[in-house]
C-alpha cells in the first residue's frame, strides 16, 4: 500500500513456477508426490517394499539407482530447481527348498517358490532300508516312521534344506552245528524284536549258544529258544550241540572180556564179548544188573545196538570141575580134570588078581556094586 503518495512510483511481479516431486510405487509403500516446492529447498522420499516384497528397481527422473538395502530405503533430493520424478518397483521374494536323500527317495528340490507359500516334502526309504536321521535347515528332527514320512513348509518366508538318510536295515544270522535253528533273519527294522529257536538234532544236547562273539548261560536260554529285543545292530547267534557218549563198563572175573568202552557215540553198535580162561568155565553173566542165563560156558558175547545210554557186563568164571579116582587092590580110571558143567565121564575100575571089589565109595557115601 502507497500512502501520502507525493511522488511517482512503479511495481514490478515476478513469480516463479513451483517445482514438483512426482513418487510412484508397486507393491511399495512410498511417500506422497510431493508439490508446492521451491527453488533450493530439499526433500527426502522414503519407501519400503511390501511384505514378502523386494525391490527390483528404484529410477530417478528415468534413471536406475543403485540400493544396498533392497528391503526400505530413502533418496534426498537436494537444492531442488527442477521437478523430479522418483519409481520404486518391487517384485514378490521367492526361496528355494533344497532336497537331498541317501538311499532313500525324495520329492524333488522345490526352485523359485513364491513368498508365503507351502511345500510338502515327502520320502521313502528305498527297500531293505530304514530311515536313520532328517535334517532340516541343518536341525535334527525326529524320525517318526522308519519306512517314509514328510514335512511340511507353511508361509515359507525364507531358503530352506531337508537331507534324509536311510541305512540298511538289520539282520540276524544263525548258524547251528547238529542243530535245527531259526532261518537267518533279514530287513529287520529299528526296535523290531526276532525269536530265534533252536532244538538239538536226536542224540545230540547243547553245549554251547554263543551270541555277537560272546558265550551265554545255557541255563538263560528257556526252551530252545532266544528273544533278540529293541533290535538296533545287526546279531549273530551260534548254537552247537554234541552227541551224546556212553560207558559201556566190562569186568571179568577169571575171565577175559573186552575193556571198558568210554566215550560211545550215542547210536552206534558195539559188541561186548568174553572168554573163560584156561580151566575156568562161565558160572555167572550179568547185563545191566540182570544176570543172563549161560548156554556156552567157554565164551560168549553180547550186541548193544542204537546205544543209548549207559551199559555194564560182568562175568564170573569158576575152576571147571575134576573127578579125583583112588583104588587099593585095584585097577581105576585116571583123575579127570577139566570138565566143563553137564558133561559126562565114565570111571571104571577092576579088583587085581586075587581081589574082589569089597567097597566103592564116591563123594564119600558107600554105592552098592556087583562083582
Amino acid at each position: 500500500a502507497f500512502l501520502n503518495i507525493s511522488a511517482n512510483h512503479d511495481v514490478k511481479v515476478i513469480a516463479k513456477p513451483y517445482h514438483r516431486i512426482t513418487t510412484y510405487g508397486e507393491h511399495v509403500s512410498i511417500d506422497k508426490t510431493m508439490d508446492k516446492i521451491e527453488d533450493g529447498d530439499n526433500r527426502t522420499v522414503s519407501w519400503k517394499c511390501d511384505t514378502g516384497y523386494i525391490l527390483s528397481k528404484l529410477t530417478v527422473d528415468g534413471k536406475e539407482v543403485t540400493v544396498e538395502d533392497k528391503e526400505s530405503g530413502k533418496y534426498e533430493f537436494n537444492s531442488i530447481t527442477s521437478n523430479h520424478d522418483i519409481k520404486a518397483i518391487a517384485v514378490i521374494k521367492k526361496f528355494d527348498i533344497t532336497t537331498s536323500a541317501k538311499n532313500a527317495q525324495i520329492t524333488e528340490s522345490q526352485l523359485s517358490i513364491p513368498y508365503g507359500e507351502s511345500r510338502d516334502i515327502l520320502w521313502k526309504a528305498n527297500d531293505g532300508y530304514h530311515i536313520k536321521s532328517i535334517l532340516v535347515d541343518d536341525a535334527s528332527e525326529t524320525v517318526k516312521s522308519y519306512t517314509n514320512g514328510d514335512k511340511s513348509f507353511t508361509n515359507i518366508a525364507s531358503n530352506h534344506s531337508i537331507h534324509v538318510v536311510a541305512e540298511p536295515n538289520y539282520k540276524i544270522t544263525t548258524k547251528g552245528t547238529h542243530v535245527t535253528i531259526t532261518e537267518n533273519q533279514t530287513n529287520i527294522y529299528p526296535k523290531e524284536s526276532r525269536t530265534i529257536r533252536f532244538k538239538a538234532q536226536e542224540g545230540y544236547w547243547i553245549e554251547s549258544i554263543t551270541v555277537d562273539g560272546k558265550t551265554i548261560g545255557i541255563d538263560d536260554v528257556s526252551k530252545g529258544t532266544y528273544v533278540f529285543e529293541d533290535i538296533n545292530e545287526d546279531h549273530t547267534i551260534d548254537v552247537v550241540a554234541k552227541i551224546y557218549t556212553y560207558d559201556i563198563l566190562t569186568s571179568g572175573t577169571h575171565t577175559k572180556i573186552t575193556p571198558t568202552m568210554n566215550g560211545v557215540e550215542w547210536g552206534t553198535d558195539k559188541t561186548v564179548s568174553w572168554n573163560a580162561e584156561d580151566g575156568y568155565h562161565i558160572s555167572k553173566q550179568t547185563v545191566d544188573g540182570k544176570d543172563i542165563s549161560v548156554t556156552d560156558y567157554k565164551k560168549n558175547h553180547v550186541d548193544f545196538t542204537h546205544i543209548t545210554k549207559n551199559h555194564s557186563v560182568d562175568v564170573v568164571s569158576e575152576p571147571n570141575y575134576y573127578i579125583d579116582t583112588k583104588a587099593t587092590n585095584a585097577s581105576i580110571t585116571k583123575k579127570q580134570t577139566n570138565i566143563y558143567p553137564k558133561e559126562e565121564r565114565i570111571i571104571s575100575w577092576d579088583a587085581d588078581d586075587g581081589f574082589w571089589i569089597q567097597t566103592v565109595k564116591i563123594d564119600g557115601k558107600e554105592i552098592t556094586v556087583e562083582n
